[in-house]
């Protein structure tokens, strides 16, 4: 027994000492903050709720998250019932994942009795440009599709030596869960017969009709992707529109640019320039050349070289094709290019690398080989660790990318709005104001600018942007929106109402329109419609802020009484009382509140004592003694005061 358990030891250290690699390396991350839109994970309602699961998998359009991926969402779901919005655990699962990914690749490269398998699942570990994948929690949709990509190909393999069906459902299963997790993955089958056809140097008729499912499945979800990538996600208009010339141009700079990454990651960004493609130039075109001559020369030495060098470069080509300008992808943007999209691209040709070394090194030169690996990983750690460090923290996230590529005019944005949020007024106008000289025919920078003029109480120039806003997209409803909390500031009803009734118009589902709409239309004594509103808005948005009872509670209770209102106070309270909200706690309290300023005291007395008597178990004390009271002050005819 001991020999066994020595042997198992040995057999298993190299992936224990993968995940252990991992961890350290992604540290930095681990202890860190959320960054840019993780807010589709941490404020995204349908994780939130109990029933999220099922939104998530059967009703898309309520997800805060625009692309369908549902078994990233479910992730999110489930993690948040785990330990709700702390960071470090959806970092941790990263992690995990992608640590998943290099043991599953080292097993099955040592299955093919490749050399230097070990070396190959610690690269692909540490390597830097594998950090955005990792380290960013919105990321997670690649590092969990290459977790079940590989583990895919390790099924299908085991399938394809051993003939057990078994094998071929398990990995039919994993390859669903990858297209679940990304449409990227639907590359997949055929890789497969790539790989058959290097293993074995043919491709049987057994082995094509057993992928044909596989094939079919990826395209029809990829073309469901698509279809939401242009409808849902916003990846069309003026900046999509490429010829086709521009679009192979793309592809071929593309395709050498992630190369020149994988070997000397030095200068990795978040957001990399976006290329101007002028395909009056003949040279424009070297790049995509290159690449196709690349497999055509490797075929044609197939012979000398082997058939395992073309299908590497297959591979890799073949895995990164979603990804080099055919499709419109959202983030093309801000750029054509982004190191997620070559996460499992990247090991076809880290295998190539490795395998070239082993070979040409032969025995004589073998410790050579090793140490340059084990410098290579180290170095690539060190890197990886410093780089972990930018998802952790949004403020160095975006000044990061700032510093090496100021032409990134949604990086101006988006730290302006955070500085915004930081309540850093002037500098937050400032990195708005450069956005816009950037991209000055962009809604949100727009809208952006505007919010900060709002809040610092220049109506005009806020209600000017936000016009503006509406000139580049008239659909912009948080736009339209705001133009009615600025009308109803100036004491514009009319105007007010217009805005609103033009923004619900356009999403009847906008929790915000409803809500500022209510409390417009309580002030015209509208009651039965601002109640509905309120409805409305407390249905959409739940957890949101809502007005309303703010202001029943400012005409119940305020101080000064040219504040207070008690009869149109009363008259909200009592359409809540005999309605739906009859037994919200907070409600109640301000309902009892209204009655008493309106003079029906009695009335009040019997809100409190039903109250009292349904008492929930779950409130302080201090409420309770609160609401007892209220009681005592009614019951001698004192109406509550702030």
């Amino acid at each position: 027994m001991d020999g066994q358990s020595e042997s198992r030891g040995r057999r298993w250290w190299p992936a224990i000492l993968l995940v252990l690699m991992a961890l350290v390396i992604y540290l930095p991350a681990i202890r860190g903050e959320y960054v840019w839109d993780d807010q589709y994970v941490y404020a995204n309602p349908v994780v939130q709720q109990a029933d999220g699961w099922r939104l998530i998998w059967f009703e898309p359009s309520c997800n805060l998250e625009p692309q369908y991926y549902p078994l990233v969402q479910s992730s999110y779901w489930l993690e948040y019932r785990l330990w709700g919005d702390w960071p470090g655990g959806y970092h941790i699962t990263n992690v995990l994942l992608h640590a998943i990914s290099g043991v599953v690749a080292w097993r099955l490269l040592r299955r093919w009795r490749l050399p230097g398998a070990w070396w190959i699942a610690a690269l692909f570990v540490a390597h830097p440009v594998q950090v955005e994948s990792v380290a960013w929690i919105l990321s997670r949709k690649t590092v969990m599709s290459g977790t079940f990509y590989l583990l895919a190909l390790a099924g299908w393999w085991r399938w394809v030596e051993q003939h057990c069906w078994r094998d071929y459902g398990l990995a039919a299963i994993f390859f669903l869960l990858a297209l679940t997790s990304k449409t990227i993955t639907a590359s997949l089958p055929i890789v497969l017969w790539l790989i058959c056809w290097w293993r074995q140097g043919r491709l049987d008729r057994r082995i094509i009709l057993a992928m044909l499912p596989w094939l079919l499945a990826g395209v029809a979800y990829g073309l469901y992707t698509a279809r939401i990538e242009l409808g849902r996600v916003g990846a069309s208009g003026p900046e999509f529109q490429f010829t086709l010339a521009q679009r192979f141009a793309i592809a071929g700079k593309a395709w050498w640019f992630y190369v020149a990454q994988l070997l000397w990651p030095g200068e990795l960004m978040v957001i990399y320039p976006r290329w101007s493609i002028d395909t009056t130039r003949w040279l424009t075109f070297v790049p995509l050349l290159l690449a196709i001559l690349l497999p055509l020369t490797l075929w044609w030495r197939r012979c000398t070289l082997g058939r395992g060098p073309l299908v590497a470069v297959l591979f890799y080509g073949g895995t990164l094709f979603p990804a080099l300008g055919f499709f419109n992808i959202y983030f093309m943007r801000f750029s054509f290019v982004a190191d997620h999209y070559v996460y499992l691209a990247s090991l076809g040709l880290m295998i190539l690398a490795v395998v070239m070394l082993f070979e040409f090194g032969g025995l004589k030169w073998s410790r050579i080989v090793h140490g340059v690996l084990l410098l290579t990983v180290l170095l690539f750690s060190l890197l990886s660790w410093q780089r972990s460090r930018i998802f952790g923290d949004l403020d160095l996230f975006w000044r990061d990318v700032l510093a090496k590529n100021p032409s990134a005019w949604v990086a101006w944005r988006n730290y302006g709005v955070y500085l915004h949020e930081q309540a850093a007024g002037e500098p937050a106008m400032y990195y708005l104001q450069q956005a816009v000289q950037l991209k000055p025919d962009d809604a949100d920078t727009r809208y952006q600018l505007a919010k900060v003029f709002d809040d610092r109480g220049d109506l005009d120039q806020a209600q000017r942007e936000y016009q503006t806003v509406l000139q580049i997209d008239p659909w912009y409803v948080d736009a339209w929106c705001n133009l009615g909390i600025i009308a109803v500031a100036r004491n514009d009803a009319a105007a007010a109402a217009q805005f609103f009734n033009r923004a619900l118009q356009m999403n009847p589902h906008h929790g915000r329109a409803h809500n500022n709409y209510s409390v417009l239309l309580a002030q015209l004594q509208q009651w039965d419609q601002a109640v509905d509103h309120y409805r409305q808005a407390r249905q959409i948005e739940p957890s949101a802020h809502l007005l309303l009872p703010d202001l029943v509670w400012i005409w119940s209770t305020h101080p000064q009484t040219e504040r207070r209102n008690g009869a149109a106070a009363a008259e909200i309270a009592t359409r809540w009382l005999a309605g739906t909200d009859a037994d919200d706690l907070q409600l109640r309290w301000i309902a009892a509140a209204a009655l008493a300023e309106d003079g029906n005291f009695p009335q009040a007395l019997v809100v409190v004592e039903q109250t009292l008597q349904h008492w929930p178990a779950d409130q302080p004390p201090d409420v309770h003694a609160a609401w007892l009271k209220a009681y005592t002050q009614y019951q001698q005819h004192q109406p509550w005061r702030q």
